[in-house]
């Protein structure tokens, strides 16, 4: 069974692609009528990161670090602070920076 209905009708669609769109205003090809397809907030892991690790983390240019790899990370961190190498590459990145907590530490 479907979980994607028109809430007017109760047509069920296989999938969302099947209804008219407009900035999230969606036609029923069933009744023609419209409704807004609502935004559900998805849980996101949150990564943490110490202040420590994230000061000194500003001072690498990200575009360096992804082509040069463990060997830049290297050049600024000790072996000790491994465990970080994932999370700071996602710090440094702009598209993902916002999933990593800074904490104290």
């Amino acid at each position: 069974m479907s979980d994607k209905k028109c809430p007017i009708c109760g047509y069920e669609l296989d999938s969302w692609n099947d209804c008219v769109s407009f900035n999230n205003i969606l036609e029923c090809p069933e009744c023609e009528e419209h409704f807004e397809l609502k935004a559900v907030t998805l849980n996101q892991p949150s990564l943490t990161i110490p202040k420590s690790i994230a000061e000194q983390a500003d001072k690498i240019a990200y575009y360096a670090l992804q082509k040069e790899g463990a060997e830049e990370f290297h050049q600024w961190f000790d072996y000790k602070q491994d465990e970080y190498m994932d999370v700071v590459f996602a710090y440094l990145n702009p598209l993902t920076r916002d999933l990593v907590k800074v904490v104290e530490g």
